[in-house]
């Protein structure tokens, strides 16, 4: 099992089949959201001032990615970001 912290509250989690979010922030204590790696895709997208880029994963669609969840993330952590999605299997856009 993989993990990728994105921050206290958020954290990826993949098994190789499956990739999974998890937020604590939520009311009711816990969120999460969960796709199949075949079905899943991200889009990273620089910001405007360039030191975050902007991530969403959700589905792969013909037009990118149907988005369920999106964060902001330090530029300096893009490739291990990137390096967590690829070993998941999650297309990157």
């Amino acid at each position: 099992m993989q993990r990728f912290m994105i921050d206290a509250e958020r954290i990826l989690v993949s098994d190789g089949e499956t990739i999974e979010f998890f937020w604590r922030g939520t009311t009711n204590g816990s969120s999460k959201w969960r796709f199949h790696v075949v079905h899943a895709a991200a889009e990273l997208t620089p910001k405007r001032k360039g030191d975050e880029i902007a991530v969403k994963l959700g589905e792969s669609s013909g037009r990118g990615v149907s988005g369920d969840v999106s964060f902001d993330l330090s530029v300096g952590r893009a490739d291990e970001l990137t390096s967590f999605l690829a070993q998941a299997g999650v297309a990157i856009r």
